[in-house]
């Protein structure tokens, strides 16, 4: 029954965690990297950036 502990689940737990959030980030740099090389305003570029990051927090 290794492995089934509370610290293991949290740690698994914690590490899925962490990857989502290295997913979200790095999907909003590319958003942003997209954004800057299209050169927009600002403006339009901070609403790309937030428009997508509601889409990734919905999804998630």
């Amino acid at each position: 029954m290794q492995g089934f502990t509370k610290k293991g689940n949290a740690t698994a737990h914690n590490n899925k965690n962490k990857q989502t959030q290295r997913v979200k980030s790095d999907c909003m740099n590319r958003i942003l990297r997209l954004a800057k090389t299209t050169k927009p305003a600002i403006l339009s570029t901070k609403a790309v950036a937030l428009v997508s990051f509601i889409i990734l927090i919905l999804n998630a």
